[in-house]
């Protein structure tokens, strides 16, 4: 998919170019569950630090780790290992919507509540074993901010529908959930949002 020019987009190498090696590539591969990443790294040739040592070469991995999850690997048969495991994946949170798409009777789909407590528990995935398989298919961000005297103003952004569900209502779906849920808080005294995320979902 085409990212346009006034999407957000994070830079991880500043200089917008990675040092130190000849006829790049990377391949990033991703459990949809569990969100574990390989990376299969490819080149040609890399500089030998002991013969340029004023050159110093971008370390990938450290890189990246800032943006994706420390368990990813380099090793194709750990990354593959996983994929028995993905079944035992749950949604965080509380459920506060499910629908289903016409045509797709034998899929629901979820909308969960989740509070940042929860998303640092990082075993509270160790015990389950569902039935049934889970996949996340889009994330929305809310931040909540003070309103006097004793309010608080909600604000929707960093809305994303996964590439594979978009086009299928599950952004407006998504909005409309979080809305709803919102309304119910006695204290949220407007809820409001950044402007980029309505314009792009709207699409969605």
């Amino acid at each position: 998919r085409n990212v346009s020019t006034n999407a957000h987009i994070t830079r991880i190498w500043l200089t917008e170019r990675i040092f130190g090696y000849k006829n790049f590539k990377i391949d990033m591969f991703c459990l949809s569950s569990s969100a574990n990443f390989y990376l299969n790294i490819d080149y040609e040739e890399k500089i030998n630090p002991k013969k340029y040592q004023e050159f110093k070469v971008d370390d990938l991995i450290e890189s990246l780790n800032q943006w994706i999850q420390s368990t990813t690997t380099t090793h194709l048969d750990l990354f593959l290992s996983k994929l028995k495991n993905e079944n035992e994946y749950a949604p965080f949170g509380e459920q506060i919507l499910s629908y289903e798409l016409n045509g797709e009777k034998s899929t629901a789909y979820l909308i969960n509540r989740v509070n940042q407590k929860i998303c640092d528990d990082k075993n509270s995935l160790s015990d389950i074993h569902c039935q049934i398989y889970y996949a996340p298919i889009g994330y929305s961000t809310v931040y909540f901010y003070y309103a006097y005297p004793n309010k608080k103003r909600p604000r929707i952004s960093q809305v994303l529908t996964l590439p594979t569900y978009q086009r299928k209502d599950h952004g407006r779906r998504l909005l409309t959930a979080i809305y709803n849920d919102l309304r119910k808080d006695s204290r949220a005294q407007d809820i409001t949002g950044i402007a980029i995320s309505f314009d792009k979902t709207s699409e969605f």
